[in-house]
């Protein structure tokens, strides 16, 4: 069950509110922080933590607010000292803040807050609680004289902040609903609390070890892609490799020899024709990849094919009509448009092309991120940010291009008798690749997608779909291990390359010119100065660029990398209970050093009669998340 690992507080009359990470944290333990403001409640979060819940106003009273974030945490949270992070408010008054820390709690299923402006007693919100679970309660009280400190009856307290923040536990509830704990105050003033439910992770057992079907259980179709109608239900294919990679197409290699007449035309030429043939292996009843055939060499008899998976359909197309979002009535209302929206589009007008429907589906996952820009008659801004007069206007448009937070972002100011709206277009005289985009905006709003094949009807039509994952996809595996001697074989090469290496990071935030905010962080390690720079206009704050520095100088100043090595089913990581976007343990045990690293799989090639899997990746830590997963 879950478990209290400890907590941090800090506070005080201050512009910024610093918390540590409570000594002994983990990888994969959950943070939590709980801040107040009694004034000056706009507040910018430091990169990683994402907001669970706020009041601010409202029943807590104008100017008044309390934030609720929360973070799993990383290797980098685990050093030593640990790391911290900084909360920038819009002014200085009273700030405060509590982190806790708890270990073994993969989700929390359930969280609620209350708050009134003139009270002395407020009782924790209720929630559905499964037996085991910790419930967390956080308090706030307006008031900052000593003695006044909210507290919680039949709480086990956690942690206290100068007069106006508590954290308390109970560490085991019992199924059904939670106690309505009371929060008190020797004095009436404003109150909140919160209350959060930790949950241990389900039990997962890994699948039972099993090889991959043996090559005589392969089978191999071909249809049309257009019309869907059966070519072969039994390709003679031989040599195959089948390679998934995440966020880009898969790979199918194979060879036909000798000739085969029936997969001849009545006129001679073959019955497999390229960007026409989809081609799709299954295993056990179930498919296993699938792709367009896109190149077919021939030697004598023998013939070579290459097959590249469904995203691949979008690579080198040309967007020919202009597809917009937003504009003058559209836009008036929202904030820009999410990039999987536009994913999602540009397939469509891929697919409603003539010829063009190659039946792809996409999921309907969303991000905060949002494209576009504002423009219309926007006030005049100042050099210094402020409004300049009502009528006149300020000339350019304004770009979003960012994770939008309604609670904080605002839409520009208007001038008197204007209107301001946003708008995004792709023109077709930009001549843009449909692939190309798509890729672009995976790159910067750092959504991630893989390649799926399943029967509609087995073994007569191929659902084709694309899975898209926001912040990421996969999973760190923390069950499985793959080790150089036992499942790993071969010797697994260990990269010690400096060319990303850096030991200075500056990370340059919002604004313009010398306007622009920036921090940054560095290391003396006996090694030349090599800097590297990381732009985040999300960030306000010299304080927010200088704590994104420091997290990013922890991926950047590290050397050592595995980035591939071959496994065989084991034990260990039974083939089948990992795929491309997992995070897995490697451990060499051989060579001038011993090395375990936590690497991301990229990519996975198999081939059929073999219980080998050829496996790509890289360093975990040298992927970054919106939202710190």
């Amino acid at each position: 069950m879950p478990s209290l690992v400890g907590a941090t507080t800090a506070g005080g009359w201050q512009a910024a509110t610093t918390l540590a990470v409570p000594a002994g944290v983990r990888a994969d333990d959950t943070l939590l922080a709980w801040l107040s403001a009694n004034d000056h409640a706009a507040v910018t979060p430091p990169a990683g933590w994402v907001l669970a819940d706020s009041i601010v106003g409202g029943d807590l009273g104008a100017l008044t607010g309390v934030y609720l974030y929360t973070r799993t945490a990383t290797t980098a949270d685990a050093a030593d000292p640990p790391a911290e992070y900084t909360w920038t408010w819009s002014g200085e008054h009273w700030h405060h803040g509590i982190c806790v820390a708890a270990r073994g709690a993969a989700t929390l299923p359930a969280l609620a807050l209350a708050a009134d402006e003139a009270t002395a007693a407020l009782p924790l919100p209720s929630l559905d609680a499964v037996g085991g679970d910790m419930l967390l309660g956080f308090g706030y009280h307006w008031g900052t004289t000593p003695g006044t400190e909210p507290t919680f009856a039949g709480l086990d307290t956690v942690a206290t902040q100068d007069s106006i923040l508590v954290a308390a536990m109970d560490s085991a509830t019992p199924d059904g609903p939670t106690a309505g704990y009371v929060c008190t105050s020797t004095e009436v003033g404003r109150m909140a609390v919160g209350a959060i439910l930790l949950r241990q992770p389900a039990w997962e057992p890994l699948p039972a070890q099993q090889p991959l079907p043996p090559k005589s259980a392969w089978r191999y179709y071909a249809f049309n892609a257009l019309t869907g109608a059966q070519l072969d239900p039994d390709l003679p294919l031989g040599d195959v490799r089948i390679t998934r990679s995440l966020s880009g197409p898969s790979r199918i290699t194979a060879t036909i020899d000798p000739e085969f007449e029936d997969l001849r035309t009545a006129n001679g030429g073959l019955v497999l024709d390229e960007w026409q043939t989809l081609i799709v292996a299954e295993a056990s009843g179930q498919l296993r990849a699938g792709g367009l055939l896109t190149q077919v060499d021939t030697l004598g008899p023998k013939l070579t094919l290459e097959i590249t998976g469904v995203s691949g359909y979008a690579e080198a197309q040309p967007i020919r009509s202009t597809l917009s979002w937003g504009g003058k009535t559209a836009g008036l209302t929202g904030a820009g448009v999410d990039p999987l929206d536009v994913v999602r589009r540009i397939w469509q007008y891929l697919q409603e092309q003539p010829d063009g429907n190659i039946g792809v589906t996409l999921d309907a996952t969303t991000t905060p991120y949002r494209l576009g820009e504002w423009t219309g008659g926007i006030r005049k801004i100042n050099e210094n940010g402020s409004l300049g007069p009502a009528k006149e206007l300020h000339g350019q448009p304004i770009p979003i291009d960012k994770i939008w937070d309604p609670k904080t972002d605002r839409k520009p100011v208007a001038a008197t008798g204007k209107q301001v709206y946003w708008q995004y277009s792709i023109p077709w005289w930009d001549d843009i690749e449909a692939g190309q985009r798509i890729t672009q905006l995976g790159t910067q709003t750092q959504f991630e997608y893989l390649e799926e094949y399943s029967w509609g009807v087995p073994g007569e039509t191929v659902v084709r779909h694309i899975r898209l994952g926001y912040p990421r996809l996969g999973r760190r595996q923390t069950r499985l291990t793959f080790t150089e001697g036992e499942n790993v074989i071969d010797l697994v090469p260990v990269r010690r390359d400096g060319s990303d290496y850096a030991n200075l990071v500056v990370v340059y935030g919002a604004g313009e010119g010398s306007k622009k905010v920036r921090g940054s962080y560095s290391v003396r390690d006996g090694r030349p100065l090599r800097a590297k720079s990381v732009d985040r206009p999300d960030l306000t704050s010299a304080a927010a660029c200088t704590a994104v520095a420091k997290e990013e100088l922890l991926r950047w100043s590290k050397i050592s990398d595995i980035t591939g090595f071959t496994a065989v089913d084991h034990k260990a990581a039974p083939i089948g209970s990992f795929g491309p976007g997992d995070d897995v343990l490697v451990e060499t045990r051989t060579g001038w050093t011993q090395t375990r690293l936590w690497v991301r799989i990229t990519d996975m090639t198999i081939s059929p009669g073999s219980d080998e899997v050829a496996v790509t990746c890289r360093r975990s830590d040298r992927f970054s998340y919106p939202g710190g997963v």
